[in-house]
């Protein structure tokens, strides 16, 4: 059974037809699809789901769809950003009820906002956030956290006093960069790199910007968090990394770098914990 990321997709995963390129929901105890959308997509397709998991948001090219995950025909189609040189890159819900969506121009420039859905078919620009120059944005799969990787690197976090993002310092930020598999934890609290200046992987809090821990490893091919274990401290969490040129995935104690055993993998695969922690599924590419 392939395990995907995100917690809907645990009993019922995502799966893109080579021929119709449309979505579909699959029983993984049957292997039947459950539910099927209309929304044709390219291979730039960025899914995020709701904290409810009821709604899934389908961006691509230059449309936002939310559909119910259940009944999969009842979905609305927004274009946030008209203009044709801006181009999407990443979306998430922040709450059940509002969307971040990231987005660069032709020009490099950068723009963040944050969408509120009034209604089925309403949606308001309720914050925008013009961050000028940029190369990459990491946003964090609840919305609430992001990271321009770009010189100098530069992250925020959303205050909900001031329903604002607002920058913050990363401890050692000059070793987060884009071509070392950076990755948040499923909850958004934690992000890690590794960095080739040093070969250390580092795990920070993205609410204080503090790193939580630092450990020396080869050269870090993929990342992977696990969300909180169960049956085990509040906090406990895993992280899983891929070496480079080795089909051996390490598993280690995110908070102090401990080495909890290694399994055999694949060269060419993706990595994915289920909800518990307590299993990592190695998924092909």
């Amino acid at each position: 059974m392939i395990l995907m990321r995100d917690k809907f997709l645990e009993s019922h995963p995502l799966e893109r037809s080579q021929q119709s390129y449309n979505i579909k929901f699959l029983d993984t105890n049957t292997g039947e699809v459950v539910a099927r959308t209309d929304v044709v997509y390219n291979d730039a397709v960025n899914i995020a789901f709701s904290p409810d998991d009821d709604q899934a948001a389908i961006l691509s090219k230059s449309l936002i769809t939310i559909c119910d995950i259940m009944h999969p025909e009842k979905c609305v189609s927004f274009n946030p950003w008209p203009r044709k040189d801006i181009f999407f890159v990443k979306v998430a819900f922040q709450t059940c009820n509002d969307l971040v969506i990231g987005g660069i121009s032709l020009e490099d420039s950068g723009l963040l906002q944050v969408w509120h859905q009034q209604d089925p078919a309403g949606f308001e620009c309720v914050y925008s956030l013009d961050f000028g120059r940029s190369w990459n944005i990491l946003l964090a799969p609840d919305g609430l956290t992001f990271i321009i990787v770009s010189y100098p690197t530069t992250s925020y976090s959303w205050n909900h006093d001031t329903a604002q993002f607002d920058p913050v310092h990363f401890d050692d930020q000059e070793h987060i960069r884009w071509n070392s598999s950076p990755k948040y934890s499923p909850d958004g609290k934690l992000f890690a790199c590794w960095s080739p200046n040093d070969s250390h992987v580092r795990v920070w809090d993205t609410q204080t910007g503090r790193i939580v821990s630092k450990f020396l490893t080869s050269w870090t091919y993929d990342i992977a968090f696990s969300p909180a274990l169960i049956d085990h401290p509040l906090g406990d969490r895993l992280i899983a990394l891929r070496f480079r040129h080795e089909n051996v995935i390490s598993l280690f104690d995110a908070y102090n770098g401990y080495l909890y055993g290694q399994i055999l993998g694949q060269e060419n695969v993706h990595m994915a914990f289920i909800r518990g922690g307590t299993a990592l599924a190695p998924t092909l590419v």
